[in-house]
């Protein structure tokens, strides 16, 4: 669907949820800003949205930064959104909308300045100013300073007549650094609310998880299938390699969280786990299981389940298991 054909109110929803994946809590600022009434129209039209994809986002981002690129502003500041928001509520001023700035490049004050060197060493003399031009100016004096004079001189002469590039491609240069830099991958179905809910569900309370699906499936199941192609179940993990498997198993802590969760856990499941534990954890697991109430609760063995599909999660964000998606898709 091309960009066009969304309204002012929908476009100014996509921009408040891109912003949010950059500055958690803006959503929030914004809105109480706006007050009841605004934010009703603006949550109601976010919610109906769904999957909004990079292609889409952009040039709707490009395309107020390109109507407001002739008023005085510093790249990424105020008014890269306050046209939307004047069009959308005209009675709103939009000086009062943003305190901050949308933090493009904000992640480079995190990053070592040996390494932030390394890294432009390599890398065009148009980029290192580009770079450059968004440091506070005691970091940039810090790494001018590490240079070869003529590599300083150089650098410094493109900050002089620097062409800021237009603001999408100016983000996918931030994430591409970041990426370099922090090792910190930006998904790009960040903004997508079935993966949020999804990864909320994960680690939900069973009960409250159970109750909100129930009502998607009874009342809306094109989003019941959405939510659930997105989320985790703990008998997924049985489709994770060997080594991956293993790294989750040793990374549960303590051992009753296994116990638990295997309680419910039909046998294939279970073979596949005792399968890839030692005779020292299966010993030991044999006697949590043995330990374990007689008349365990449902309900917290589904939460031990949970607590291990969050694990998994976070091994999988410090990149030590593979994409966790990829046992989603070999689901039956």
């Amino acid at each position: 669907m091309n960009d066009d054909t969304y309204t002012p109110i929908q476009k100014a929803a996509i921009l408040l949820l891109s912003l949010e994946v950059e500055s958690p809590g803006v959503t929030h600022e914004v809105l109480n800003k706006l007050g009841k009434t605004q934010s009703t129209q603006l949550l109601q039209s976010m919610s109906k949205l769904g999957h909004i994809k990079e292609d889409i986002s952009s040039p709707i981002i490009e395309e107020f930064h390109t109507l407001l690129n002739g008023k005085r502003s510093h790249f990424g500041g105020e008014l890269l959104p306050s046209h939307l928001f004047e069009q959308s509520f005209p009675d709103i001023s939009h000086a009062s909308l943003f305190e901050k700035s949308d933090q493009l490049f904000h992640f480079l004050n995190q990053v070592d300045n040996e390494k932030l060197t390394q890294f432009l060493l390599n890398e065009p003399p148009q980029l290192s100013a580009l770079i450059c031009s968004f440091l506070p100016e005691d970091k940039m004096a810090q790494l001018l300073s590490q240079f070869e004079k003529d590599i300083s001189i150089l650098i410094t002469s493109k900050l002089l007549k620097i062409d800021i590039p237009n603001i999408s491609l100016a983000w996918k240069i931030h994430h591409h650094l970041k990426d370099q830099l922090l090792k910190e991958k930006v998904s790009k179905e960040s903004t997508d609310p079935y993966l949020k809910l999804s990864l909320s569900l994960e680690v939900m309370n069973p009960e409250h998880m159970s109750a909100i699906m129930t009502h998607f499936e009874q009342s809306d199941q094109e989003a019941s299938q959405k939510i659930k192609s997105y989320m985790l179940e703990f008998g997924d993990l049985i489709n994770l390699s060997d080594k991956d498997l293993q790294s989750l198993l040793y990374a549960i802590d303590p051992l009753s969280t296994l116990a638990a969760a295997l309680s419910i856990s039909n046998i294939n499941v279970k073979n596949r786990i005792l399968e890839n534990l030692s005779e020292r954890l299966k010993f030991m697991l044999e006697e949590e299981i043995s330990n374990l109430p007689k008349e365990l609760n449902e309900n917290d063995a589904k939460i031990a389940q949970k607590n291990i599909i969050q694990t998994a999660r976070e091994l999988e964000r410090n990149n030590k298991v593979n994409p966790l998606s990829e046992l989603i898709e070999k689901r039956e």
